[in-house]
């Protein structure tokens, strides 16, 4: 089962014909999309948001 499908069979991903979509509150869903975002090849990690990280220097990148 993929995380989405776990939202839904959870209960904490619902349809809503209000919208004609599927809702969730956005803490469920950022957690899994997440997984899905790369850069330069590698998936975004916790370490990209430390204040001071400069990930074009910390990897020997430009400057």
């Amino acid at each position: 089962m993929n995380g989405l499908d776990e939202l839904r069979g959870d209960g904490r991903m619902i349809w809503s014909e209000a919208e004609q979509g599927w809702v969730a509150a956005p803490e469920e869903i950022v957690p899994q999309a997440v997984v899905f975002i790369t850069v330069d090849g590698a998936s975004l990690s916790d370490d990209a948001s430390i204040p001071g990280s400069d990930p074009h220097r910390d990897d020997g990148g430009e400057a």
